[in-house]
């Protein structure tokens, strides 16, 4: 446990937040940012398996509540992290504001929190991330627990940002779904972190659906390409709902959580 918190500290001191004290209960933001937390229990007593969500560049919405709910059904506790509240955000899809690997001391104290709760087990927590929540997820994964027992068990990220993602050291098995012609978060800077990662022995898989848009995943979006003018620091990228990528990737992460978190 010294050696969580010492590399919590780390992220917080290096990823531009404010770092007011140790982690969790002693940081004044992740205090603030525990507050909004939204969590969505399994029926019965547990202790559940859980898996701790971020969101993407638009804030908690819909989508993430979709997700909650299917992860509830298929017996996981999911802990929604509101990144924005307390920094005052309510979108960061331009920019500039925000960047993915702060967000990383939000991740590491909703693990350190998740595993007090007597209807979590503690020992199978998961991370699940979507755009900007999905690169933050990968920078956490460089200062978390290199046991997943004692850290994250399985991680996920649905197209991330990969461009400045340093690559890490635990052995929590990793699951990246990327879009072949996504113009926001480029599938090719993920598939050659994922071979770098491969090649240095880490648990790292990835699937690239080709013709799938940013955002793939998210029926909320509907069939039609859509413009985010913000996006790119205003050059602009496209999302759009593909079902068949998003039957298949609902299947692919359920698969993964069984297999690594149990149900």
């Amino acid at each position: 446990m010294r050696v969580f918190l010492v590399l919590c500290c780390l992220v917080l001191a290096t990823s531009g937040c404010a770092a007011t004290g140790a982690w969790a209960g002693g940081d004044e933001l992740q205090t603030e940012i525990r507050k909004s937390d939204l969590i969505v229990r399994p029926d019965g007593s547990g202790p559940f398996p859980a898996v701790i969500m971020l969101h993407g560049c638009g804030g908690l919405g819909r989508r993430d509540q979709m997700w909650a709910e299917r992860l509830r059904g298929w017996g996981y506790l999911a802990l929604r992290v509101n990144s924005f509240a307390a920094r005052g955000f309510k979108q960061v899809c331009g920019g500039g504001k925000l960047d993915m690997a702060a967000r990383a001391p939000d991740a590491l104290a909703a693990l350190a929190f998740l595993r007090t709760l007597p209807e979590v087990d503690p020992r199978r927590i998961g991370l699940m991330g979507w755009s900007h929540g999905g690169g933050a997820t990968l920078s956490t994964l460089t200062a978390a627990p290199a046991d997943p027992s004692e850290g994250f068990r399985a991680a996920i990220a649905y197209y991330p940002g990969c461009r400045h993602v340093r690559g890490w050291q635990t052995r929590t098995p990793i699951q990246l779904l990327l879009g072949g012609a996504d113009d926001w978060t480029a599938a090719g800077p993920c598939q050659a972190l994922v071979e770098r990662e491969r090649q240095a022995g880490l648990d790292v898989t990835q699937v690239t659906y080709p013709g799938a848009r940013h955002g793939f995943d998210n029926p909320l979006l509907g069939p039609n390409p859509h413009r985010i003018a913000e996006a790119l620091g205003g050059r602009g990228a496209t999302t759009q709902y593909d079902p068949a990528a998003a039957e298949d990737s609902v299947r692919r992460v359920r698969e993964f959580l069984v297999t690594h978190l149990g149900n």
